[in-house]
C-alpha cells in the first residue's frame, strides 16, 4: 500500500479509503502463492550457486541481502 500512496500522491490522486477496502481486498484473495509456488534452482539453468553468490558479493554486501540457504 505505501507504494500505491506513492503513486496516487504522484499523480495528484486521492486514495479514498474504499479504494484502499478495495485494493486490500484484492490482494487479500490474489496472493502471490494463489496458484502455487514455484522454487527454481541455479542449477535448472546451467548455472552454481557458489559462483552467483561470488559474482554478485559486491552488491550483496553493499545492500546487506540476506541470503537463501541452499536446499
Amino acid at each position: 500500500m505505501t507504494v500505491v500512496r506513492r503513486v496516487y500522491d504522484w499523480l495528484g490522486y486521492e486514495l479514498t479509503p474504499a479504494a484502499e477496502e478495495t485494493l486490500r481486498s484484492w490482494q487479500a484473495a490474489n496472493g502471490s502463492d494463489k496458484h502455487g509456488n514455484h522454487r527454481y534452482t541455479p542449477e535448472q539453468f546451467g548455472l552454481a550457486s557458489a559462483q552467483l553468490r561470488s559474482d554478485f558479493r559486491f552488491y550483496t554486501d553493499h545492500f546487506d541481502v540476506e541470503l537463501e540457504v541452499d536446499a
